[in-house]
């Protein structure tokens, strides 16, 4: 079908042949931008007529189209207002509303104001121009401004406007590699693309897991250098929550929080919800996979080499020129999208393993086989744990992310399971029974009497019952009563500290340490000199055996213990 020539169109053709005679008709078509077929069809009309082409050029419209024996097209269209269609066009798409489209366009602002009467049941009237003209029309007035056309998207993806949405997803197989060592070692392939422009991102992650993801999520829109409105995925394991497919887990929840991303999850098996990431996905494939020789394997030196290469041939992809005359991704990307971008966060977040927990009927949560009590308050709901690079981890609400309680993490995960309860939880009565060593020794610091003995028997007391930390607890804890019922009689307490050392026997120490300590309150009345003749020196004062003397300390020893027979007790014996 060819088509209809104005007559402007027609004068240059005139003026072309009569300069060119023998100008092909495939060379003027190009010059007058037009068919092939039309330029043959109008020379024949034009060479059929019975005057020269000279003095055709001189004729007025009417006539000329009379000797010629042909209709031109018609040209007096009533003309919109071309910068105001231009500016509806451009308008920046509202989630859930749907982009104008030119057709649109068309419609509201070309028929309805210049033609109010058409009920679209008739033909055209005249000067109305159809909405194959209107879009040439609309096209030749951006081309006059200097403007680029961007009516096509790069995926039709009309409906979605620019910084709108981010599609992430995974290549189906893992790509294999040999690194520096020799050693054949395979990777995931993440990929991220902007609606919009398709501008593609991608990244190899060393496995599948939630925090690769994380990772790569991150780096991705660090790569955009901003963030889009919404972020859809599908129903990936690492993303979603186990056995509920429209909840993500807790770290991807953090990342998304962070840069205030809204989701879009896919639904199960509907790979078409996200193809604008699918068609990237099948390009570097081709790149990647069917470019390469199936015995060919790419030597690298490690993960971040391979991420090097693989970005190389991501930025070939997107500043590759397109079909039919379109913008690569990266000119539609920085000339388009990138404006209407969100900043990025002041600060690059930081990955953090998180997971959801459920807190049981006594308040506390599991997390690596141990016990971490969250309030009674939280009892029946989900929270959510952050491991802080396993140094500490913190409980905070599910809805919020209030930190509710922050713990050491007790590596030292031994059955039965340890009780972990924070000290804004527990009741006068658990926070004594909970004082640590620190606790005691801090107690006893400031005092100007003799303690020597006693921060000696707290020491010994948790390395003895290091196993059974509740014991030297107790003991610590009868020993603190006992000052604090007669700080006076703190020497006595040392003394009596000093004595339960010196025995060594652990057997009812609670008992030992009443009964030693009411011992020495009675000799104490009786008098200074009594107190001091009875009191053993201080343990510090006791100096060490020469080593001469170890031989005879030792028999001395043993002559004189009930429990311990010595060589002297056998010479004697057998006399």
């Amino acid at each position: 079908m060819t088509q209809s020539l104005n007559i402007e169109t027609i004068r240059k053709m005139i003026s072309l042949i009569v300069s060119q005679p023998d100008i092909s008709n495939r060379k003027l078509a190009q010059n007058l931008g037009i068919g092939r077929t039309s330029a043959s069809k109008y020379r024949a009309l034009l060479t059929q007529a019975n005057i020269s082409l000279e003095s055709l050029s001189d004729l007025s419209d009417e006539v000329f189209s009379k000797i010629c024996g042909f209709t031109t097209k018609q040209a007096a269209f009533v003309e919109p207002d071309w910068e105001e269609i231009r500016l509806y066009l451009s308008t920046k798409r509202v989630w859930g509303k749907m982009l104008p489209t030119e057709r649109s366009a068309w419609v509201n602002l070309y028929l309805k104001q210049y033609f109010p009467n058409f009920s679209g049941e008739d033909c055209l009237p005249d000067g109305c121009m159809s909405e194959r003209t209107f879009n040439r029309r609309y096209s030749k007035y951006l081309h006059d401004k200097g403007l680029d056309i961007l009516r096509h998207q790069p995926y039709s993806n009309n409906n979605f406007g620019p910084a709108s949405m981010v599609e992430i997803d995974t290549i189906g197989d893992r790509f294999e590699y040999v690194n520096a060592k020799g050693e054949h070692q395979k990777a995931v392939i993440f990929t991220a693309v902007l609606k919009y422009s398709g501008y593609i991102y991608a990244e190899a992650m060393s496995s599948g897991s939630g925090i690769c993801w994380a990772v790569a999520i991150i780096n991705a829109l660090y790569f955009f250098e901003g963030v889009p409105e919404v972020l859809r995925c599908d129903n990936d394991k690492a993303l979603c929550q186990y056995g509920s497919p429209t909840r993500l887990r807790a770290t991807i929840e953090m990342v998304v929080r962070e840069f205030k991303l809204g989701t879009d999850l896919c639904p199960v098996r509907s790979p078409k919800w996200k193809g604008t990431n699918e068609r990237a996905n099948l390009t570097l494939q081709k790149h990647l996979f069917e470019s390469q020789p199936k015995s060919s394997i790419p030597h690298v030196d490690d993960l971040t080499h391979l991420n090097r290469v693989l970005l190389q041939e991501v930025m070939n992809i997107n500043t590759a020129s397109r079909s039919h005359g379109q913008l690569s991704r990266l000119e539609v990307f920085k000339r388009y999208e990138e404006p209407f971008l969100k900043p990025l966060p002041l600060v690059r977040p930081t990955v953090k393993y998180m997971s959801y927990a459920f807190v049981r009927k006594n308040g506390y949560v599991t997390y690596q086989n141990n016990y971490y009590y969250a309030g009674i308050e939280q009892i029946g709901k989900t929270i959510i744990i952050e491991n802080n690079m396993g140094k500490n981890i913190n409980l905070r609400k599910d809805g919020n992310l209030k930190v509710l309680v922050s713990y050491e993490l007790d590596k030292n995960a031994i059955s039965p399971r340890h009780y972990h309860k924070a000290d804004c939880f527990k009741t006068e009565t658990e926070q004594v029974t909970s004082r640590p060593k620190e606790w005691f020794i801090s107690a006893f610091e400031n005092l100007t009497e003799p303690h020597d003995a006693i921060v000696k028997a707290i020491q010994w007391l948790f390395e003895t019952f290091k196993s059974s930390t509740p014991v030297a607890t107790r003991l610590c804890n009868q020993i603190y009563n006992l000052y604090s019922k007669n700080p006076q009689d703190i020497d006595c307490l040392n003394a009596t500290c000093e004595e339960i050392i010196k025995k060594g026997c652990i057997t009812e120490l609670r008992t030992q340490l009443v009964r030693t300590y009411n011992l020495f309150s009675r000799i104490k009345e009786m008098g200074a000199d009594a107190f001091s003749k009875f009191v053993t020196p201080p343990l510090n004062s006791i100096s060490e055996p020469k080593e001469d003397d170890c031989s005879n300390t030792t028999i001395n020893q043993h002559k004189y213990s009930d429990s311990v027979r010595g060589e002297e007790y056998y010479h004697e014996l057998f006399k």
